[in-house]
């Protein structure tokens, strides 16, 4: 289950590289001759039949399904850092308090030296976990890694947000005419990748439309800090052969009850950058958007 879960919970869009299959697979692979022959070899465990049924015994290696156990969870929880940081912080304690529950069962082990099986905390916590991921899965974007609609939506009525940025993509209906949507998505996901790179516990970013975007901003440092970091989104853009129009609000309320308002200021700047971005590129020839 660990195994399937790594993948599921990868925070990348592209295939796993084949070096980092044979990591995540090694172990289950040599585990796998181990536990189908151990009945008769009693390397890791085995069954001694009775009148009054089966015993279960601990072979010389017997600790080694709880060596394995805590490989993968190891991995999965490195992994993992990466994955989660684009949620909020009380995602990730969830994901600490339940990864404790899947590591009960080898610290009992380890403390008692017992050789009765813990399976059940184990199992019991990977599907906690599973569930979990599954869930929060659903709040994001596929395409671009990106949190969804629905997490925006969501995140508008949690804590005090204190700026939002807005992003639009430019000329995505141009790429899709002339290249095909498979060139769009691939914009659309180079734009997303740059936006993302920006996360952090104060700022959560969203794909909101097709070509839109949004970063909800908070405990920042005055406006000072959003302009810096639209700055260096437009650095890391000019990086592509993708542009995209910016804009931003400030919420100078100790609430979000007026949100809806900082957002069409954000749209309304945006729109602004966009029209200028147009005007430039109409004097002076080409396109805003995709360059060769």
């Amino acid at each position: 289950l660990v195994i399937l879960l790594l993948p599921i919970a990868s925070p990348f869009k592209k295939e796993l590289d084949i070096k980092y299959k044979i990591l995540i697979l090694a172990p289950a692979v040599i585990s796998t001759p181990l536990y189908l022959s151990s009945q008769w070899t009693k390397l890791v465990m085995y069954f001694e039949e009775y009148e009054y049924g089966s015993i279960y015994h601990g072979g010389p290696i017997k600790a080694w399904p709880y060596a394995i156990f805590t490989i993968y969870l190891v991995m999965f929880v490195v992994y993992n850092i990466f994955y989660l940081r684009r949620f909020s912080n009380i995602t990730q304690r969830v994901s600490l308090f339940i990864t404790i529950g899947a590591s009960l069962g080898i610290v009992l082990y380890l403390i008692y030296e017992k050789t009765d099986d813990y399976t059940h905390i184990f199992t019991a916590a990977l599907v906690l976990y599973f569930i979990f991921f599954y869930i929060h899965l659903a709040s994001v974007d596929p395409l671009t890694g990106l949190l969804n609609r629905q997490s925006y939506y969501k995140a508008l009525t949690q804590k005090r947000i204190e700026a939002v940025i807005s992003v639009d993509m430019n000329e995505l209906k141009y790429l899709n005419d002339n290249f095909g949507h498979d060139a769009g998505d691939e914009g659309l996901q180079t734009i997303g990748s740059v936006v993302l790179n920006f996360v952090s516990p104060h700022y959560r970013a969203y794909r909101v439309g097709g070509d839109e975007f949004v970063i909800l901003a908070y405990k920042i440092e005055g406006e000072d800090s959003i302009q810096r970091r639209i700055s260096l989104l437009k650095e890391q853009m000019s990086n592509t052969k993708y542009s995209c129009a910016f804009g931003y609000a400030m919420n100078y309320e100790d609430d979000n009850d007026n949100i809806r308002e900082v957002i069409k200021k954000a749209d309304e700047s945006m729109y602004l950058d966009k029209q200028a971005r147009k005007k430039y590129a109409s004097e002076n020839g080409g396109l805003i958007h995709f360059r060769d």
